[in-house]
């Protein structure tokens, strides 16, 4: 997923520790994404219920 949505297609880094590294940050900015979307999506329902 990563690879096709995020066009993201090689590692720069060398080495075991810096490729875990790379992998780990990629992984955190996906998640991070992930949950802005998701609270983009919900915030304008959740502002309708409070004024009613």
């Amino acid at each position: 997923m990563i690879k096709q949505d995020y066009g993201y297609d090689r590692l720069r880094r060398r080495g075991n520790s810096n490729v875990s590294f790379e992998i780990f940050m990629i992984a955190i900015g996906f998640n991070i994404r992930k949950y802005h979307n998701m609270i983009r999506k919900r915030k304008p329902s959740e502002e309708s219920m409070k004024c009613c």
